[in-house]
Order: C-alpha cells, then structure tokens, then sequence
C-alpha cells in the first residue's frame, strides 16, 4: 500500500509529537514503540516543505535577544535537552545549528525527529544547517568514506523500521539549507535603508570558505536539491567547501587540498581575501578536523584557529554518551558585538530524567506561542513523487577524483606539462595494482584543477574574455597564477590589484552542469554592488 501523507498538520497534532517523543527519550523508549515508520516519513514531508520555502543562504539582522549557536552534537540527544533546559525552548530563544547532529548513539533518529519537529513548531526560532554528517554520498569509500555511513547512522535506522531504504531516502532528501549570513542592523528605525547602519558580520557553515566565493550570489544561486550533477561544476565544488573545507594555520598557499580527498584547506590568508570579498568579519563554522588546539583531556569548546576573530570551530559535543556542552552566544547591543562561549560542563544532578522533566514544564509555556498551521491544498509532492531505491546515492558535491576526471577530459595536454602529474600518471599506468601513485595524481588535479578551469573558459591569454573564477590572492609566488602565466604569456593582467570587475566580468556565465563542456554567457544582475561578481 502507497504512504499519502495528511493534508493538515495541526497543532495539537505536533505538540503531541514533540511531547510523546520527549517521554521515550525520558524512558528510553525505542522510538518505533510510539512511532510508525509512515509518521516518521510524514515529518520529514512536512520538513522537506518547509526547508524548501527557505533559500540556500539564510540571511536576517541579528536583533537584540542575540543568537545561540549548536555544533555538532555527535548523536548526543542529553547535551541537546541540557541546551533547550538551560538556555530556554525555541519561541524563548533563538538557535542557529551547523550540523553534525548525527554521530554514535542509538538516539540519532531521536535527535533529527525532535529537531524536525521544533523547527515545525517554531520555525522563526530554529534554524538547521546541513553538514557532511548528514550526506550519503554516491562515492566509492576507498575514496572518500560517505560520513553518514562511516558514523553507522544507516545501520541505527536499519533496526526499529522495515522500511529502512525509503526512510533512508527520505532523510537524505529533507533539503537542508547549508550557509548562514548574520548581519547587525541598529538602530531600528521607520526605513531601515535609509536611517540604519547596516553592518554584516557572520558566516555560519558547517565546513568553511572557499576560493570560488567571490560574492555571496555563488552560494544563493546553488540549485536545491543539492545534487552535483544538477549544477554548474564549480557549484558543485563550492558545495563540498561549505560542508568540508578545514581551517589551517600551518599551510603556506592561500588553499590546498584536504588530505581528505574532497575540499580544500584555507589559511589565515585566505580566509581573509574571502571575507574581504563577501564584506563579511567572521567565519563560524564546527568540525573536530582543522582544530589542533583541542586535547582528548578537553575534547569540545570553541577554537579560535587562526588565534583571532576570524575563524572560530564549535565543538558541542564530544560523543553521545556525555551531557556537557559548548555553545556560542551572539550578542548584540547598540553599536558593540560579542561572541560569547558558553560551556555546559556534566553534571551528576543533571540526570537524563530531571532535564526531561524540566523540559516538559517549559514546553506547557512554549506551546503558548502562535503557530502556522501547515496544510496542502493538494496531496503531498513528496508522496505523489517517491525517489528511485538509487535516490540517497546522489552525490552533493565533486571530489578531487572528479577534478582528475575533469582534468584528464579537457587539460590532459596542460597537466602532462607539469612533471608531478607526469609522473604520476606515467608510474601509475605501468603499474595500475599501485594505487599510491594515482592517489598523488588526483591530488596534484586537485592542485592543478583551479587554475586549469579558469585557463579553459575564461581564455586568459584574451585581453576581453580573460579572469578568474577565483577570489583574487596578492602573492606573485602563487603557483596557479604562474601556470596561467606560462601558458598565456599576456595573463599578467589577470592578477591586477584593479578589482576584477573592471573586464566586464558580470557578462561571464559557464554552465559546467554534468562536466559537459558547454558554455553560455548571460548578463548577471547584482542588486548589491559591493559584493562582487558571481561565476
């Protein structure tokens, strides 16, 4: 029999949820003793609908009441109840989370249902990013493990449902919003444009920066669902930015590739040229990778990874099996700002019954607020619409594999003429049962692969059509402006301190979708001037 969703969530309806759910965490209750595999699918429906109204990039002023922002709990369901008991339910406080939800724990569909449910509660107050726990990659894992199955979060959803492949699915297709913008606005007035100081301040992502974030257009203008071969090629790689790129203080280049095979790291240098280029302050992303200040002795907390105010790493939650935690506040105040860490260490009083009883008071005085109620004028898209069995294969982003295959379609020629990659791929293909030297080969790609795509479609030896995808980095010694200035001899003018926009390049469009080497140009409007160019 085919699952139809209801046309109507009330709110008696989803209180009941939030409520009969807290009352398993609190018995530990498996969740399908209360739950059917069909209501769990109906939530997500009514997610899907909701994060799907949302654009990719979340943007509003930070008021007065501030912002609190969650890490990644790891599956820890106690640090999350201890956050919402501490610090007050959604419709009392305002909470930003980057991700990370899932980990170890046998309370992983626990912590993702509750968070579904709240943000359908109280959607203004609960805003939830995705991160690359919570992606199941159509990767091969001896390349890059897929994170959701290296964390077993499949195998935890295996065990209460029998219909284990669609819920599967179904939560890889909840479309997740993956970047967040802050910005201060004060005072408030009448006409905010005109008698306000606007100043923009935060980007929140799970990951981190990247050298194609030129303006913040790159990251509104990613199709959703987030599916790489939906998108441009270099959306695709700015996708795998925002979800893995690692902060790095010992790196000397601006970027390098991860030694994870996907992404790339960024150094205080560039960080610092995307911030510039976005007119934004500070990063704030989480992740354990990229923070070597971190001991096992004191395994979360808040990290400033370049020693300042650039880049902070949120840890919450170290594991499932802790109540302690770590959050950022921030807060705002007529012309000052502040993050504040706040630290939740574990507490023997603090018990998973005393939090959850506490939590069921304040939930009485928090269903008092207003409520949206959702309903469908027609039956549900998502159940008109099941996803093919392959649907939760669909990769979210390109590796460096991928850019060895791009490479290797359409800068074979260039690459051969550099001796790292040469002699690579000459090793590698007398001795194929090696995969050592292929695995150098794909990392010199992944090295090679930025300026090469710049070199392809934007013809940098053509005074008009020549430019960068990149933001710009002031160091003649860098090795992606030495490869465009070998190949093209009048490249020099590429790496100008004159900003880029000066070459017309808003009439610059490549549609890279599927790897096909297609090319179109249309004319790009920019509401807001000052942020630059989009690819």
């Amino acid at each position: 029999m085919v699952h139809r969703c209801e046309n109507k969530l009330t709110q008696t309806r989803l209180e009941t949820y939030i409520t009969v759910l807290i009352r398993c965490i609190n018995s530990d209750t498996p969740i399908q003793k209360h739950f059917s595999a069909y209501e769990i699918i109906e939530i997500l429906h009514y997610g899907a609908d909701l994060f799907l109204k949302e654009p990719i990039l979340l943007e509003f002023n930070l008021t007065n009441d501030g912002l609190t922002v969650v890490g990644n709990l790891r599956g820890s369901i106690h640090s999350l109840l201890r956050l919402f008991d501490d610090f007050g339910l959604p419709s009392t406080r305002r909470y930003l989370f980057l991700g990370g939800y899932i980990g170890r724990g046998k309370q992983q569909i626990e912590i993702i249902i509750l968070l579904l449910l709240m943000k359908l509660r109280w959607p203004e107050d609960v805003i939830l990013l995705r991160s690359n726990h919570e992606t199941m990659e159509a990767i091969n894992t001896d390349d890059v493990p897929s994170t959701s199955h290296q964390h077993h979060f499949a195998e935890v959803v295996k065990i209460p449902f029998s219909v284990v492949k669609k819920l599967l699915i179904y939560i890889n297709s909840v479309s997740v919003p993956i970047s967040f913008r802050a910005k201060h606005v004060f005072p408030v007035q009448s006409d905010v444009r005109h008698h306000a100081h606007s100043s923009k301040r935060y980007l929140c992502c799970s990951g981190g920066v990247s050298q194609w974030m030129t303006c913040l257009d790159n990251i509104r203008d990613i199709p959703r669902p987030v599916y790489a071969k939906k998108m441009k090629f270099l959306e695709a790689c700015l996708v795998a930015d925002i979800l893995h790129a690692q902060p790095n203080n010992t790196i000397e280049k601006a970027f390098e590739p991860s030694r994870s095979g996907v992404s790339y790291m960024f150094s205080k240098k560039g960080l610092q040229s995307v911030l510039s280029a976005l007119k934004l302050k500070t990063l704030i992303r989480t992740g354990e990778k990229g923070c070597t200040y971190l001991t096992s002795i004191f395994p979360i907390g808040v990290v400033r990874n370049f020693k300042d105010d650039t880049c902070f790493t949120l840890i919450s939650s170290p594991n499932p099996h802790v109540s302690s935690c770590s959050t950022i506040h921030l807060v705002y105040s007529f012309k000052s700002h502040a993050i504040e860490e706040v630290y939740l260490p574990e507490n023997d009083t603090d018990t998973m019954a005393v939090t959850c009883r506490r939590i069921m008071r304040q939930l009485r005085r928090s269903f008092e607020a207003n409520f949206t109620e959702r309903s469908r004028s027609e039956i549900c898209n998502w159940c008109m619409n099941i996803p093919p069995s392959y649907f939760h294969l669909r990769a979210r982003f390109y590796t460096h594999r991928d850019m060895d295959i791009w490479i290797k379609k359409f800068a074979y020629d260039w690459a051969h003429a550099d001796e790292i990659f040469q002699l690579n791929d000459n090793l590698h293909k007398s001795n194929p049962m090696n995969p050592s030297h292929e695995e150098r080969r794909i990392r010199r790609s992944a090295e090679l692969f930025p300026a090469f795509y710049d070199l392809r479609f934007l013809e940098g030896g053509n005074l008009n059509k020549g430019g960068t995808f990149r933001v710009l980095i002031d160091d003649d010694n860098d090795e992606y402006q030495q490869f465009m200035k070998a190949i093209y001899p009048g490249s020099h003018h590429l790496f100008d301190s004159e900003p880029f926009s000066a070459y017309d390049s808003k009439l610059l469009d490549i549609d890279m979708t599927g790897s096909d080497e297609n090319c179109c140009r249309r004319p790009i409007e920019i509401e807001d001037e000052d942020e630059g160019i989009a690819f």
